[in-house]
């Protein structure tokens, strides 16, 4: 396992600014954990404005901003047509540019698209889906 160098910052926020940080936090929460999921979407929106984040359990993960395409899943659709951007933006009735982002995006973050995409993969098996829901029985 690789360790990474961490980088320190400090922030000062005014009062409503921290309370609206805080607010429906449990007063022993790990306000440094809270914080650096949200600094990271902050950084990639602003390296990626078409791309938003949903949290999804313990993860946050990346959406072309204002639709129900998930990054990965528009990967999935380029792949299958190819690459040709043009092609998935009409079937998704988006603009081109969207797809290119996203494209873009899984580029950067190829490790993160690619677990999405596996997590997405083994669900779709039932022994994936009984690990979701443990009410699902074969037939």
């Amino acid at each position: 396992m690789t360790k990474t160098k961490e980088r320190r910052i400090s922030l000062r926020l005014n009062e409503e600014e921290y309370d609206d940080l805080t607010l429906g936090l449990k007063p022993d929460a790990n306000l440094n954990a809270f914080c650096v999921p949200l600094l990271r979407a902050g950084a990639r929106r602003r390296r990626f404005p078409g791309i938003d984040f949903r949290e999804a359990g313990e993860r946050q993960v990346a959406w072309l901003a204002g639709t129900r395409w998930p990054v990965w899943l528009v990967v999935d659709l380029l792949d299958e047509l190819q690459g040709d951007a043009a092609a998935a933006a009409k079937h998704m009735r988006q603009p081109a540019a969207l797809v290119r982002m996203a494209a873009a995006y899984a580029k950067a973050y190829a490790d993160e698209i690619k677990a999405e995409r596996d997590l997405a993969s083994g669900r779709s098996e039932l022994a994936g889906l009984a690990q979701v829901l443990p009410h699902v029985e074969s037939l």
